[in-house]
């Protein structure tokens, strides 16, 4: 059920994947591939054929069969099964790597559950000889590999729980194993790991089992150097029955982190003399089945991962380094995991995590969550806006002190509320500017925006009024504060408002959709707050809803897209410089219903591109520099975008997608010529618009998010290419 260390050699290996920048790494949803058995639960990782690609073995507790899977570099495998050869006809349980006759070519061990070590040596091209057949007792509970009488062969431990002991096999250096000779050990003693935990330059063992009242113990075997140990004393540990070794706190000593039924992990800290100290506890969601220790975000400290049962996910608590973790992050994955490991499986230089469970399709019971290695955010901090409505939310200093404040407007409360900015990305409580309930009420994707409307150097919004058919300006005052709004009498229901010159006179107007009456309304500004009367035009449907500025013909002058929810396009009205508009193109987009749009560069060629979602597809509409489009669709599967936004989140000069759906925040990361591919990487929680800024001066995006009764920041954190 349980992958083990293999031995020191390869645990140093897995503890440093990652390597010198540091980040927080997200994680792709799960890619999964099939098995010889529906039920794989333990795993082991290792270059099989001499290609520098790491390879993957399972075990199973279904059948006798391993999986071998050859890693082509591209996140896809080649999978061969081989049966271990169980006298007893009992599945490989554990699975472990090492070179057993010295010709530098990794070779499997396997242990059944009962009383048998299979060893499969290795051709050096990834595929294995007839398993050759060890005995060992009863009941075997763990599996682990290293030289422990230190003669240079490869030796073996596995774990007897029926009779409380170790059964240790010594390598002949030839592939082959003496006969095991046995040693007490802890009461049924079920999982094994080898180090030198005292710094003597001998291996130990670490065991974990259960007594005869099923409380969980944990006990240390000095190894003598000569393939013998010394006897072990046990200490209870309640219920803890998974373990893991790593230097958390980087004084040089491997520490001891256990996973306990009662759904939490806990931490002893190494003394470097084979003992650890008092246990301290981190929760997680479910019971851990299995845990690993690695840098997984490459800042020199080590991880805690963690697969649950029945939680469905791998929880990652992130080292401070100084013994101490992090509070969990969860990423999706298949349920009941048995098995995590972590590796370079698509050689980008960030560490991936291979989960080994029960999945739904059983079919395909092992995943790969890939590690993005670029642009990542910190758990959103959430400010309350003491409403019970939907928040909208915009972004702008309403203060003057050069830090983004955010605005909220819950949805038809008639109130506005400001959370002024701090300098580090944290947000003062909301100050309250209170209406009457009907002066704002809109349903619309975008139903503020913000300019300087009487040019006074302070920021000021217009809202959308779509139950009196209104658009409303509101100045502000400075403080993050707002005078009384003033009303403008549309011909229909507002859907949106943008703000931007479209005369060319340098003082902001507003464009606005109506919906039913089929038109945009220009309102010019006249520069002291207040508005001319709306110039109508149309806008080529009678359900026109999100609206968009950019100079979509690069001829200078600002142009408008317009998402057209009745016959799922977006039109493009081309303007003339005036403040006047004349239509340009109808372009199939939004396949069931436009449900967001954002508008960047997304090929690279300095003129704006359109991106809209759909019920489960994105299409980009590439500018063709006449007011027409090329359309390209990219499938998703996704509950239902409700908002878009571009940035470059990953710092390498693209613009990268945002969208926002129930639970999550999808980024899409472009490698420059408007190719997403499958990067895509989920954030929790959902929102129902995206606002992007640079919130804490780090120079990272990040993101502010309108959600249920909540606006919640997430602070971005770049996460670089790495070199190993």
């Amino acid at each position: 059920m349980r992958q083990r260390f293999l031995a020191a050699t390869f645990l140093v290996t897995l503890l440093s994947v990652a390597a010198t920048a540091v980040h927080t790494p997200g994680f792709v949803e799960p890619s999964f591939y099939g098995s010889s058995s529906d039920d794989p639960n333990s795993s082991a990782i290792g270059d099989l054929n001499g290609d520098g690609r790491p390879d993957i073995v399972v075990g199973s507790t279904a059948n006798t069969q391993i999986s071998v899977m050859l890693n082509e570099g591209i996140g896809k495998f080649v999978t061969t099964y081989y049966s271990v050869g169980s006298a007893s006809g009992e599945a490989p349980a554990h699975v472990v790597l090492g070179d057993l006759n010295h010709d530098g070519k990794l070779d499997v061990i396997t242990s059944d559950k009962f009383n048998v070590i299979s060893v499969l040596l290795n051709h050096g091209d990834g595929t294995f000889t007839k398993a050759k057949i060890y005995s060992a007792a009863s009941i075997v509970g763990g599996l682990a590999v290293g030289d422990f009488n230190e003669d240079g062969n490869l030796d073996a431990v596995v774990t007897a729980s029926s009779g409380g002991s170790i059964i240790v096999f010594l390598g002949n250096g030839d592939g082959t194993l003496q006969p095991g000779s046995s040693y007490q050990s802890i009461a049924g003693a079920q999982d094994v790991a080898a180090a030198d935990l005292n710094h003597d330059g001998h291996l130990d063992l670490v065991l974990i089992g259960a007594d005869s009242h099923q409380s969980s113990l944990y006990g240390v075997m000095l190894g003598n150097g000569n393939g013998t140990f010394q006897t072990s004393s046990s200490i209870s540990t309640v219920t803890q029955f998974e373990l893991g070794l790593g230097d958390l706190n980087g004084d040089g000593n491997l520490d001891l982190i256990l996973g306990d039924f009662t759904d939490f992990v806990s931490v002893r800290l190494g003394n470097g003399d084979g003992t650890f100290g008092s246990q301290t506890t981190y929760p997680v969601f479910g019971t851990p089945l299995c845990v690993r220790v690695a840098d997984l975000d490459g800042d020199g400290k080590q991880d805690v991962l963690v697969g649950t049962f029945f939680g469905q996910d791998v929880w990652v608590l992130h080292g401070n380094g100084d013994g101490t973790l992090q509070a969990e992050v969860e990423y999706a994955a298949p349920r009941n995991l048995d098995s995590v490991n972590v590796a370079d499986f698509d050689g980008n230089g960030s560490a991936d995590i291979l989960v080994v469970g029960l999945t739904i399709p059983p079919s395909l019971p092992i995943a790969i969550l890939f590690s993005n290695a670029k642009g990542g955010f910190r758990a959103p901090i959430s400010l309350d806006q003491a409403t019970d409505s939907t928040v909208f939310s915009l972004l702008g200093d309403f203060n003057n002190d050069g830090v983004t404040d955010i605005v909220s407007y819950p949805l038809g409360a008639g109130v506005v509320n400001v959370n002024l900015g701090n300098k580090d990305g944290t947000y003062q409580p909301f100050i309250a500017t209170t209406f009457a309930s009907s002066t704002i009420y809109a349903a619309g994707i975008d139903p503020i925006a913000t300019g300087d409307f009487n040019q006074d150097g302070k920021l000021d919004f217009a809202g959308i009024d779509d139950v009196n058919n209104n658009i409303v300006v509101v100045l502000g005052q400075g403080d993050g504060t707002f005078l009384s709004p003033t009303n403008y009498p549309l011909a229909g229901a507002p859907g949106s408002v943008a703000v931007a010159d479209f005369n060319g006179d340098g003082r902001p107007d507003l464009a606005v959709s109506l919906n039913v009456v089929g038109v945009v309304s220009i309102l010019l500004g006249n520069g002291d707050g207040t508005f001319q009367l709306p110039l109508n035009y149309s806008a080529h449907t009678i359900f026109p809803n999100q609206i968009g500025v950019a100079d979509f013909n690069a001829d200078g002058k600002l142009d408008l897209a317009i998402t057209d929810d009745l016959n799922e396009s977006v039109n493009v009205l081309l303007g003339r410089g005036d403040g006047s508009f004349y239509f340009a193109s109808s372009n199939p987009a939004g396949t069931g219903e436009p449900l967001a749009f954002a508008i960047a560069d997304l090929d690279g060629d300095g003129v704006p591109d359109i991106a809209v979602t759909g019920q489960s597809s994105l299409d980009l509409l590439f500018s063709k520099r006449n007011g027409s489009f090329t359309r390209k669709v990219v499938s998703l599967s996704t509950l239902g975008i409700t908002a878009a936004a571009t940035g470059d989140f990953d710092g390498d000069g693209h613009s990268d997608l945002a969208l926002a759906e129930i639970s999550d925040i999808l980024i899409l990361l472009n490698d420059g010529s408007g190719n997403f591919g499958n990067q895509l990487f989920r954030f929790p929680p959902g929102a129902h618009n995206i606002n992007i800024a640079d919130l804490n001066g780090d120079g990272r995006l990040d993101l502010v998010n309108g959600s249920d009764t909540n606006v919640d920041v997430m602070l971005g954190q770049l996460l670089p290419e790495r070199t190993h």
